[in-house]
C-alpha cells in the first residue's frame, strides 16, 4: 500500500459487467461500445499513464503517483469521473438500448513493494467485484 514515502503507482481496473451476454445479444454492438470505451479512454485520462485493454470487457490504466503534491487524491478522482463516463455510454442492441455497468476497482502499490503481477492483478479483480455491490444495491 502507499504511504507516501515515495513514488508509487495506481493500478485500476473497468470492466463492462456481464459482457458475455452482451456479445451475445448483439456482437458487433458490443465491439462497437468497446471502441468507444477504448477512444474515451484516450481522450480523458493523462498522457503520462499507460492504458491496456486485457479483454473480456477490461481496460486497465496505469497511473504514477509522486510522493510531492496530491498526485494520488487526483488520480483516484479521475477514476472515479471515468466510471462515471464509461458508465454513460450506452449498449444499443438494434432499436432498444440499456445502460452500461461498469465494474471498478483500484490499487496502490508503492514503489518498494513486493507483489507479483499475478497478485496485483488478482487484488484488483477481487476489488472490482466487490464495486458491484454499489451497483446493485442503490
Amino acid at each position: 500500500m502507499y504511504a507516501r514515502t515515495g513514488r508509487g503507482i495506481v493500478v485500476s481496473f473497468y470492466t463492462v459487467d456481464y459482457i458475455e451476454q452482451l456479445k451475445y445479444q448483439n456482437d458487433q454492438a458490443t465491439d462497437q461500445l468497446l471502441q468507444a470505451l477504448a477512444q474515451e479512454l484516450s481522450d480523458i485520462r493523462l498522457p503520462e499513464e499507460d492504458q491496456f485493454y486485457l479483454g473480456n470487457g477490461t481496460f486497465v490504466v496505469m497511473s504514477p503517483v509522486y510522493q510531492s503534491g496530491d498526485s494520488l487524491e487526483f488520480i483516484q478522482k479521475m477514476n472515479r469521473i471515468t466510471k462515471t463516463q464509461f458508465s454513460l455510454f450506452p449498449f444499443k442492441n438494434f432499436d432498444r438500448s440499456q445502460n452500461t455497468v461498469i465494474r471498478f476497482g483500484e490499487i496502490v502499490i508503492e514503489g518498494n513493494t513486493e507483489m507479483t503481477a499475478e497478485q496485483v492483478i488478482s487484488r484488483v479483480r477481487r476489488r472490482s467485484e466487490a464495486d458491484l455491490t454499489d451497483e446493485y444495491i442503490l
